[in-house]
């Protein structure tokens, strides 16, 4: 039995060993043949520890110093508004608000005195004309500015005013009516000029109107219409209008204007015929 197995046994062996060798250059071949095990040249030339260009080229940090944030701060600070003091109005100088409302004068206006509207006291010179200043001036005001929406100029002292018109050039000379308000001498606007307040003439004795048969007079420019003589403004009649008077005092003349029968001021008419009366 032993002899019988020793071939197959060394044959099997053989055969074995012959396989393995066989085996041996093909496994050899296989691990020498494959090439991706290999380092690539891009692998090797790219250390992991050496840092990329980009790393070394960001300035962001090295130009934002820490000491950056007072600046900010400060920043802030200096947009924080401030509180805006409120321009003077003209009337709240002291060369006229004062003067204005401290002695003896009030002002007023439809949508207040901040509203565009000015006033400034003025003297004889700057009235500047001869024939008012001869009159004997108490006290002017000058108006200018958004007078259309209605003002209103009081007094506290009584006299006849005037009305210089800065219409015109040189300033057209009007009497203008006035009217008690608390006490006061007020005249209401709506146009700038300069009112003036003059001496208020001693009364004298009253002369009766006389009356008047050949008179012709021209107005000389836009007169009021009173009902008597110094007294309530009833209407008005334009300039250049000739007017047969009926009646005169010493400063007015008595017209019918429309029917209705009214005094003009004798200073602002042009006379023809005779009319002394």
């Amino acid at each position: 039995l032993a002899a019988s197995l020793t071939p197959s046994h060394t044959a099997t062996a053989t055969a074995s060993h012959t396989l393995a060798a066989s085996l041996t250059p093909s496994h050899t071949a296989t691990n020498t043949a494959s090439p991706t095990i290999s380092p690539s040249a891009t692998v090797s030339a790219l250390p992991t520890n050496t840092p990329r260009p980009t790393d070394t080229q960001a300035p962001t940090e090295t130009r934002l110093p820490s000491t950056a944030a007072p600046t900010k701060s400060v920043q802030r600070r200096a947009v924080v508004p401030r509180q805006r003091q409120p321009s003077a109005s003209p009337t709240q100088r002291p060369s006229t608000g004062e003067l204005l409302n401290g002695t003896g004068l009030r002002l007023s206006a439809t949508h207040g005195l901040r509203s565009g509207v000015q006033f400034q006291r003025v003297n004889a010179s700057g009235v500047g004309i001869p024939s008012v200043i001869a009159l004997g001036i108490l006290d002017a005001v000058d108006v200018w500015g958004w007078v259309e929406q209605g003002v209103e100029i009081c007094f506290s002292q009584r006299g006849n005013l005037l009305f210089l018109d800065a219409a015109t050039a040189p300033r057209t000379v009007l009497p203008i009516a006035s009217y008690d308000r608390n006490g006061l001498n007020c005249v209401a606007l709506s146009r700038a000029g300069t009112v003036v307040l003059l001496l208020d003439q001693p009364p004298t004795a009253v002369q009766p109107p006389r009356p008047l048969v050949n008179c012709k007079v021209t107005t000389m420019d836009i007169l009021n219409l009173r009902a008597n003589p110094s007294g309530a403004v009833i209407g008005a009649v334009l300039e250049a209008v000739t007017l047969t008077p009926l009646r005169r005092t010493s400063d007015w003349f008595e017209v019918r204007v429309e029917g209705i029968l009214s005094w003009i001021s004798a200073d602002y008419v042009t006379l023809s015929g005779d009319c002394a009366g």
